[in-house]
């Protein structure tokens, strides 16, 4: 196998389901699910799952992604950790939609098991297994990067939310840094994300990064991920990450989740097009459901994912407060 995105997009598993060259071994482990390990294995050997697609029309990382697999399996790219490589929802990746039944990335850490079974329930279903082999008596440090871009603008193009509210590892923050995120949101409330399952089940640092604008296939301008393409490939190869990567970030805390309780819900001062980080004002009303009302509390919260038109019972939006980037350490 010589073009891992290609071969997923065949809707076929490969003629070979595994190999090797002369730095490393794989395995096609299921549909979009690549295990690659060098054959030198060091001590103290990193065990990194990247994930993209989770959400099918989010393009722009699995290019990038997947243009580093094939990289490695041709040779061109030396191998330092133990890498997992999983093209999420690879039916809406091939159907070019953002999830066929029900979204993927709200059905981990048991979630599946509040839907009808379908496509993507059955996907959760063996990620969650795959993921869990693959991080089995690792004693070493353990890495998520769950890729993304947004739906919506935003006043930071590239984020990041932490379902930790600590990290672990220089390495790992450096790393999130070195991708060029402008912000970072700690966000530990429990949810059915693909990366809150990671660390809550599994004890892994990780990390949901929105790189960027929705794009098709062939539209993505790429340039715009250059600093993320980067830090993947200093995960992968083992490389420091330089002075000049590591920028400031801001640092935000979720502290209060909209949650969409009827079919009432709806946003008040919250414009259609409003972007990710938009500021709000103490006593601002933002949003209604029924007789509960959502209000400002502190003197400036930002709004990231507003959404009323989610499934009742769902997120409609996450209000944040500023944090310290010392209090993730």
């Amino acid at each position: 196998m010589k073009d891992f995105l290609h071969t997923m997009l065949q809707g076929q598993p490969p003629q070979e389901t595994s190999g090797e060259n002369a730095e490393l071994t794989w395995q096609w482990l299921a549909d979009g699910v690549l295990l690659l390990e060098p054959k030198v294995v060091a001590d103290d050997i990193k065990h990194v799952l990247m994930s993209a697609g989770v959400h099918g029309n989010e393009t722009a990382p699995i290019e990038i992604l997947s243009r580093h697999v094939n990289r490695l399996l041709n040779g061109e790219m030396p191998l330092a950790v133990r890498l997992l490589v999983v093209l999420g929802n690879p039916d809406a990746i091939r159907a070019g939609v953002r999830y066929q039944s029900v979204d993927l990335n709200r059905l981990f850490h048991g979630h599946h098991r509040h839907y009808p079974a379908c496509s993507e329930t059955q996907r959760a279903i063996e990620l969650e297994n795959i993921v869990e082999t693959f991080f089995a008596d690792t004693s070493t440090e353990r890495f998520h990067f769950d890729l993304h871009t947004a739906i919506r603008e935003s006043f930071h193009l590239r984020f990041g939310l932490l379902p930790q509210k600590t990290l672990a590892s220089d390495d790992f923050l450096h790393g999130l840094i070195g991708m060029g995120l402008e912000a970072l949101v700690i966000n530990p409330i429990p949810g059915g994300t693909f990366s809150y399952y990671t660390h809550a089940a599994l004890q892994v640092q990780s990390c949901t990064l929105e790189l960027g604008k929705v794009r098709p296939f062939g539209e993505n301008d790429l340039s715009q991920f250059a600093a993320a393409d980067r830090a993947l490939e200093c995960f992968i190869c083992g490389e420091a990450f330089s002075a000049d990567m590591l920028a400031p970030v801001k640092v935000y805390q979720v502290v209060r989740e909209l949650k969409k309780l009827s079919d009432d819900f709806h946003f008040i001062d919250v414009s259609d097009n409003a972007k990710n980080f938009t500021c709000f004002t103490q006593g601002t009303l933002i949003a209604q459901d029924g007789d509960v009302m959502y209000r400002v509390e502190r003197a400036n919260e930002w709004l990231i994912f507003p959404n009323a038109g989610v499934k009742t019972g769902l997120r409609a939006g996450l209000m944040l407060a500023e944090a310290d980037l010392d209090a993730l350490m």
